[in-house]
C-alpha cells in the first residue's frame, strides 16, 4: 500500500490490524519518526491486538515488545519537552 501524496511511509497512523487483530511490526526507525500522537495511536493499536485471544505466543511476545518500544520513545519525547 502506497503512502499518501507527499507522506512519509514510516509516519503512517496506528498499523492496520493484519490476521487474528495483530498489527504488522513495527520497527525501531519507524518508531523513531512517529510523532506524539502517532506514538499515542499506535500503543492503542498494539494495546487491541494483544487483547485478542486468537494470536500465537510468538505474536504476543512481538506486541509486548512494540509496546515497550513505543511507550520509551513517548517517555523520551515527554522528556524532551519538559520544562527545565
Amino acid at each position: 500500500e502506497a503512502p499518501p501524496v507527499g507522506g512519509n511511509p514510516a509516519r503512517s497512523e496506528a498499523p492496520n490490524p493484519g490476521p487474528g487483530g495483530a498489527s504488522p511490526a513495527l520497527t525501531a526507525e519507524q518508531v523513531s519518526a512517529m510523532s506524539r500522537a502517532e506514538l499515542q495511536a499506535a500503543l492503542v493499536a498494539v494495546a487491541r491486538s494483544r487483547m485478542s485471544r486468537d494470536i500465537d505466543p510468538a505474536t504476543r511476545e512481538r506486541l509486548n515488545s512494540e509496546q515497550q518500544m513505543l511507550s520509551n520513545r513517548l517517555n523520551e519525547l515527554q522528556g524532551q519537552s519538559a520544562p527545565r
